[in-house]
């Protein structure tokens, strides 16, 4: 349906908005994105945010002052001043796995908001087609799985990383940042999304002929001879008897005539 697929636009643009900011956040020291991180660990009026790509400090808490460089995959435990706390490293596979499936939920979300603005505002014909909402919707819930388990490593890398630093450094508080409740709002309307392109491809049919359409018979269709030339329809029976300039009764150009014909 087309109302079903405006709706599933939308919140594909929410989606992707949302997982836009995750993915540029911390990559450099400018307002707005300088906060949005995936959990930060504070004490002596310190901060550490740590983001995809990098970790930020805040001295005072609530200023950002230095970023560090960008890293594709970066390990949370090599930032300091918590870089040696007991068991927090050794996870750099799960930090690889989060950047990757970041990613392709960013790439595919990208790619079904592209698809489904030009379905539904440079091919508005066809819009209410099943076979759009149906592709949309298979291609939604590959991005809403990549989501949710980059969702699913970030609160483990957060809650489990926090637990580490605050039983180990006396006097620190660990929480988790925008960038997760980001990931969690863009899993939500992914899930949103895929609801609104099934109810398309499930409720959506084809358009019904109405009583008053007309109906295409093979008797309504024009014929050809053998080599092409037209003949009359069947339907037309006015053609060969009730047209009188026809072979019926016109007969008596050939037989009733012979004034005309070969006597004279």
């Amino acid at each position: 349906m087309y109302g079903t697929g405006l709706l599933g636009t939308f919140l594909m643009f929410c989606a992707w908005l949302l997982q836009l900011f995750t993915v540029i956040g911390g990559l450099n020291n400018i307002p707005f994105l300088n906060k949005v991180y995936y959990a930060q660990a504070r004490n002596n009026n310190q901060a550490t945010n740590y983001n995809l790509w990098n970790s930020c400090t805040e001295q005072p808490i609530g200023t950002v002052t230095q970023c560090g460089p960008t890293t594709a995959a970066y390990d949370w435990s090599t930032a300091a001043p918590y870089n040696n706390v007991s068991g927090l490293g050794g996870h750099s596979k799960m930090f690889l796995a989060l950047s990757i499936c970041t990613w392709i939920a960013f790439g595919l979300t990208t790619l079904i908001l592209l698809s489904s603005l030009c379905t539904n505002c440079c091919c508005r014909k066809r819009a209410g087609s099943r076979w759009f909402d149906f592709n949309h919707f298979w291609w939604t819930l590959i991005s809403w799985l990549a989501q949710l388990a980059a969702l699913v490593l970030a609160l483990l890398l957060g809650i489990r990383g926090g637990q580490l630093i605050s039983n180990s450094v006396s006097g620190t508080s660990t929480s988790l940042g925008p960038s997760t409740w980001m990931s969690v709002g863009a899993l939500a309307a992914l899930t949103l999304a895929m609801l609104m392109y099934c109810c398309g491809f499930c409720c959506g049919g084809r358009k019904r002929r109405t009583a008053d359409a007309p109906v295409n018979t093979y008797d309504d269709k024009p014929r050809r001879g053998w080599f092409g030339r037209k003949r009359a329809p069947a339907a037309d029976a006015g053609g060969y008897g009730a047209n009188p300039d026809g072979y019926g009764a016109g007969a008596g150009n050939y037989g009733g005539n012979t004034a005309n014909g070969y006597n004279v």
